[in-house]
């Protein structure tokens, strides 16, 4: 079964105002600016276009009408064979959920980045695994695909009592990590940032040019005009 997990300010995927974009774009287009950026979001507007015209706006639907009855929407996570998420918050209370009795737990984590961050308390994306450690809820974290480059400054952001546990590896050395380990239950977690995944209509939110097109269209159309387009453009290609 394929479930659908999302806690409870989420419960809906963002929808783009397709009709405000293309109202937006029309004029951004009209005053043939040679700025490189601007000429960026005019190319992903006509590459998308079609895409977001015609596609279900709520991924949750689409999925459903795929799948239809074994997709569930945030139904028994114990008897779903793969767990869907539209946040990387929601791994932590998908897995807090799964593993109420904080039994031994190891999870093989895809992804670019550890979320292993330190720099507060309250949840956000990038301490969800590190939030559910410091709770007891997993032993052992394992990542694969954090680039070598970056992994010394992933573990030093990482809670100087976790960082032991905390493991980033290149994909030949799992089983060898895992023989070390000797986890009694194992939990994958697949984050789509770890794929190519440029022309998909659905992605990781930061790193797709549907989302610099999501955010365009929640522009208020009265507030551009000919001198400030571009800087209200530039804002919100600037992903946080």
């Amino acid at each position: 079964m394929i479930n659908w997990i999302s806690d409870e300010t989420e419960k809906n995927s963002r929808k783009i105002d397709f009709k405000n974009l293309c109202q937006i774009m029309d004029f951004v287009k009209q005053q043939k600016s040679n700025n490189e950026m601007i000429k960026y979001v005019c190319t992903i507007f006509d590459e998308y276009k079609d895409i977001l015209s015609t596609e279900p706006q709520l991924l949750k639907d689409s999925l459903k009408k795929h799948f239809n009855k074994s997709f569930e929407i945030d139904g028994d996570l114990l008897s779903s064979d793969v767990i869907l998420s539209p946040s990387d918050s929601n791994a932590y209370f998908t897995i807090k959920n799964l593993n109420k009795n904080k039994k031994d737990l190891t999870i093989i984590c895809f992804d670019f980045h550890s979320d292993t961050y330190d720099y507060n308390d309250s949840l956000w994306k990038g301490n969800s695994f590190s939030k559910l450690m410091k709770e007891g809820y997993i032993n052992h974290y394992v990542v694969i695909g954090v680039p070598n480059e970056k992994r010394d400054n992933c573990i030093n952001d990482t809670n100087i009592e976790l960082r032991n546990r905390v493991h980033l590896i290149d994909s030949y050395q799992l089983f060898k990590e895992l023989e070390q380990i000797k986890p009694s239950n194992i939990f994958i977690s697949i984050d789509v940032d770890c794929f190519d995944c440029r022309k998909e209509k659905y992605t990781s939110v930061e790193y797709s040019p549907s989302t610099i097109l999501y955010y365009i269209s929640n522009l208020n159309f009265d507030d551009i005009n000919k001198n400030n387009y571009e800087q209200k453009i530039k804002e919100y290609i600037y992903i946080y």
